[in-house]
């Protein structure tokens, strides 16, 4: 797939290990190299950044003369389909923007792919816990009849996890592609490539305005690198009122960088002023749901809890025409944003999903659908900006809950 004429492997910085060069104020510099190849996984590893993952998926969906990709719209809601032919069906409702009507899908899969605040995940747990056990009263009338074989469950609740990067908060910096890396003595320009962490002549001294600035590898010498800034909550990034103006972030940033030349690199740009107004974000609480993964379960159909692969189906329903439905990446587990951990488990979800499927004979028959039926839908909305087929680009810093781009995908 390619963006603008380039190809993708123009667009990702691969290694088989992970470099960084520390930048001390003093203007030395030291790389460290760490291992990050699994050896008994043949992958390399790609740095890439949001935008550019999220093109190329949206390019290779459009691509597709089988996937008809829905934009500026949003699923609003699923429901139970009535009438006993339609027991164990779900319709998925969506609306254009700022549109009152709204249409239909009656897809045999739905994939919620719709982030930490999921509108599919609530709605199956809302069914799940409202489900009848199968022998209580009228266990086999009603909307839910076909799927009150099933136990009432609390699977797919959320359950939080401790992780020590909840709570810190974040800016970010725009730095250019390139620029001069030996500040005010010039010579040799940063590496759009190489990570760089850049120490503060705070560090040891003061903690309440020690910080770092960390940049990932870019692979285009013109592209915008973003250097992150990431303290405790108590840091004066967010309660020194004085850093909340120009001036007083301009002195900050000097003192905290000298082996940088900010005034060459960033002045007149008018980066640093915003940088100043900006008020960030927060990293959130890892969350994942109590074993569940996918929705309806049925004896052998799908496989799931905390001992078994997520994502592991036989069938699409748990009876002939009933309609699947199979939560992947923040709709399932919510990460803070270190190192790609969110999408990259996300795309593990959607490669194990596509296994699972191509082990289907085929999708007609593991539906039992006609074949103007045979469909699947994919939402995806919220903080994971929607990438295609089911993928998840997590929120960029400084992008905030809720900036991702609204998408459907329709695939027949």
């Amino acid at each position: 797939s390619t963006r603008r004429g380039r190809s993708s492997t123009s667009l990702t910085a691969a290694g088989e290990e992970f470099c960084v060069t520390i930048c001390t104020p003093d203007g030395e510099r030291k790389a460290q190299s760490v291992k990050i190849i699994d050896p008994n996984r043949a992958v390399t590893p790609h740095w890439i950044a949001r935008n550019d993952f999220v093109s190329l998926v949206a390019d290779k969906a459009a691509a597709d003369p089988g996937i008809t990709v829905l934009e500026g719209v949003t699923a609003t809601h699923l429901e139970l389909m009535q009438g006993e032919a339609n027991a164990g069906r779900v319709r998925v409702k969506y609306s254009e923007t700022n549109a009152f009507d709204e249409q239909m899908l009656e897809p045999w899969l739905v994939v919620g792919a719709d982030g930490a605040r999921s509108m599919v995940r609530d709605t199956i747990n809302t069914w799940t816990q409202e489900g009848l056990d199968a022998d209580e009263p009228g266990a086999g009338r009603g909307p839910l009849a076909a799927f009150r074989r099933w136990r009432r469950s609390d699977r797919f609740e959320l359950e939080s996890v401790p992780s020590p990067a909840a709570g810190l908060r974040y800016k970010v910096l725009n730095l250019p592609g390139s620029y001069p890396l030996d500040g005010k003595r010039g010579g040799e320009p940063a590496t759009p490539s190489m990570t760089y962490s850049y120490r503060s002549s705070y560090a040891g001294k003061d903690s309440y305005r020690e910080t770092r600035m960390g940049l990932l590898p870019r692979v285009q010498k013109d592209d915008v690198r973003t250097s992150n800034f990431i303290t405790p909550p108590d840091h004066a990034l967010w309660t020194d009122p004085t850093l909340q103006t120009a001036e007083g972030m301009w002195a900050f940033l000097e003192e905290s960088f000298p082996q940088l030349d900010l005034k060459r690199v960033l002045g007149g740009t008018g980066e640093v002023e915003r940088f100043a107004a900006s008020r960030g974000g927060t990293f959130p609480m890892s969350t994942t749901t109590k074993g569940g993964a996918a929705f309806p379960v049925s004896s052998g159909a799908v496989s799931e809890g905390k001992d078994a692969a997520p994502l592991v189906l036989a069938g699409t329903g748990s009876g002939a025409g009933e309609t699947a439905i199979v939560l992947v990446g923040d709709a399932m587990h919510h990460f803070p944003p270190d190192v790609g951990q969110g999408v990259n488990s996300a795309l593990e979800d959607v490669m194990e999903l596509g296994k699972a499927l191509e082990e289907l004979d085929t999708f007609q028959e593991a539906a039992n659908l006609d074949s103007n039926k045979n469909t699947s839908t994919s939402t995806s909305a919220g903080a994971g900006a929607g990438a295609g087929a089911g993928a998840e680009a997590g929120a960029g810093a400084d992008a905030g809950a809720g900036a991702g781009a609204e998408s459907s995908i329709k695939a027949t």
